[in-house]
């Protein structure tokens, strides 16, 4: 069996003595003492083998407490942590909640009564002395790890008309934060590297007015996959460091995810020591600086370092389950802790409240859903075979009004519950769209060790305006564009949408959909998804709509 130690950053580490025990206290096969200095990543995975097995048959029943003395390669204290070993991985879990604890040098420094309220990659320093942003808006510069989820994302890059709409790392992450992360705009390009960004992506960041508050560099995976030096890489990103800094921007640092892709440098196999190399450097450089950092490699990364095969399409970029997970460990790390709490009200929550364009212009507003007929709230019609209905809200949730729910058993075809706006708004008006979102079973049988289904289901809450006479995008020519979630895959279980855009020239009409479907758009669901709307609010801010 295999005990898994996290040092929680890396470290030139050396195990200084330690001894596996049972529950009376009997003590297992000592592990060797000092074996040597080995590279260490979030995972205990080294570039070596620091990881302390022990045969089964020598081992007492049931242990579960371990005491591990580590030291760096400086004699510096370190913060060891204990975690999980990837799902599928040989060896077993020492039961956390009867851990003992974790001594280094001798001190007793933690703990361990949760493996996973103690897991923050953030950085190995407190949440306390890392930079914090001015505000809460974020933009990204970087690669196609950014742009491979925007449906408008034309190949080369740049911001999008309306980037926010595919289910990447940035759409998700503002959601299941409830905005406490706002997504403000993309410098990206498919391919570019971290001397690309500094030379042209970054100009663009420095010259927005106001400032956005944090600027994450989603960028790295490409240098290495080319082979670029990594003296080069560091003075790439450090440059972009130093002028994010002294414009009051705090950069996020970004571990990037396995490379297993050939189409860049076919001849160069095995590029995950590389991967791993560049980000043991960046988080110690993150620490070092109190920078924040992402986490892009834990969530997506086996332990061999390839890939599970259900986040990704190509090998180098997740893809909608793969940003799923990136998102779901930023939270977990607590990146979000580091911008301010926000007191906006980013959703109509009054039963009276007709600045909401979804309302009747007189009384009563649609978007909380205190009417019911059959299943669906006032305004809104349904399409599909799927079920509508009414549901009460928990006290948890903390929603005004109800939630409009649609389930798709089994063999349901798309579903969609729709509403048509046909006043209240302009060409060139600013509208801001909001929703509270909740789904559950959306696939639950995809899991990440399995390839992607072929025919998976889709959520779908957004703004549709129709424009007759075509609008030029990156892609192309289009006559309807859409704003909000579409074709996301991953379930949520709460957050909050809410993007501001303009309405496009030409535009004749816009039309709310909220439902269920495929993602490749025909056939019938499978599983039984669910997924609940509410509090659905369309405000008009040019002509000075409040939000109550």
């Amino acid at each position: 069996m295999t005990f898994w130690p996290d040092v929680g950053q890396p470290v030139q580490a050396q195990i200084v003595a330690g001894v596996l025990q049972d529950s009376n206290g009997n003590p297992g096969v000592a592990m060797p003492s000092t074996v040597g200095h080995y590279q260490v990543d979030f995972y205990g995975i080294t570039v070596g083998n620091l990881n302390a097995t022990i045969p089964a048959d020598t081992f007492p029943p049931n242990p579960d407490t371990t005491t591990l003395r580590l030291s760096d390669f400086y004699g510096s204290q370190i913060t060891p942590k204990i975690v999980s070993p990837p799902a599928g991985s040989p060896g077993m879990v020492v039961n956390p909640a009867n851990i003992l604890g974790i001594t280094t040098l001798g001190r007793q420094l933690l703990s361990m009564p949760d493996i996973n309220t103690l897991r923050s990659d953030i950085t190995a320093a407190s949440v306390s002395s890392i930079r914090r942003p001015l505000n809460n808006n974020f933009v990204v510069i970087g690669d196609s790890i950014t742009t491979s989820q925007d449906h408008y994302h034309a190949n080369g890059g740049g911001p999008g008309y309306f980037p926010y709409l595919g289910e990447s790392w940035y759409n998700r992450l503002c959601v299941e934060s409830f905005q406490r992360m706002r997504f403000a705009g993309y410098w990206c390009q498919d391919g570019t590297g971290l001397a690309y960004a500094l030379s042209t992506l970054l100009p663009n960041v420095l010259a927005l007015n106001p400032a956005p508050g944090a600027c994450a560099v989603m960028a790295g995976i490409n240098d290495v996959d080319s082979g670029v030096p990594f003296s080069t890489m560091v003075a790439s990103l450090k440059g972009i460091v130093t002028q994010l800094l002294a414009a009051s921007i705090v950069p996020i640092l970004v571990a990037i995810p396995p490379d297993e892709c050939t189409v860049l440098n076919p001849t160069v196999p095995g590029k995950d020591p590389a991967v791993r190399a560049w980000n043991t450097w960046i988080r110690r450089y993150a620490a070092n600086n109190g920078l924040p950092l992402i986490d892009a490699y834990t969530p997506c990364a086996k332990l061999d370092g390839t890939w599970w095969p259900g986040m990704t399409s190509d090998f180098i970029n997740p893809n909608g389950w793969g940003n799923a997970a990136i998102s779901k460990q930023v939270l977990g790390d607590g990146l979000t802790d580091i911008f301010a709490p926000t007191a906006t009200v980013l959703t109509s929550r009054a039963s009276t409240d007709v600045t909401n364009l979804f309302s009747n212009g007189s009384t009563l507003n649609y978007g909380l859903f205190t009417t019911n007929t059959a299943g669906l709230g006032a305004g809104l019609t349904k399409g599909g075979s799927g079920t509508a209905a009414i549901v009460t809200p928990s006290a948890s949730d903390q929603l005004a009004g109800n939630w409009q729910q649609v389930s798709c058993p089994a063999g349901s075809t798309a579903t969609t519950l729709g509403a048509t706006f046909s006043s209240g708004w302009s060409v060139g008006d600013t509208l801001a769209f909001s929703a509270r979102v909740q789904t559950s079973n959306l696939n639950s049988a995809w899991a990440a060790a399995s390839t992607a289904p072929a025919a998976p289901n889709a959520l779908y809450c957004y703004l549709a305006a129709s424009i007759p006479g075509g609008i030029v995008m990156p892609t192309g020519t289009k006559t309807t564009v859409y704003q909000g979630m579409f074709n996301w895959l991953a379930d949520i279980s709460d957050g909050l949408l809410y993007y501001e855009f303009p309405v496009p020239p030409g535009t004749t009409g816009l039309s709310l959909g909220m439902g269920i479907g495929l993602y490749t758009g025909s056939g019938t669901t499978t599983g039984n998804p669910v997924a609940r709307f509410g509090e659905v609010t369309l405000i008009n801010l040019t002509t000075g709509g409040l939000l109550v």
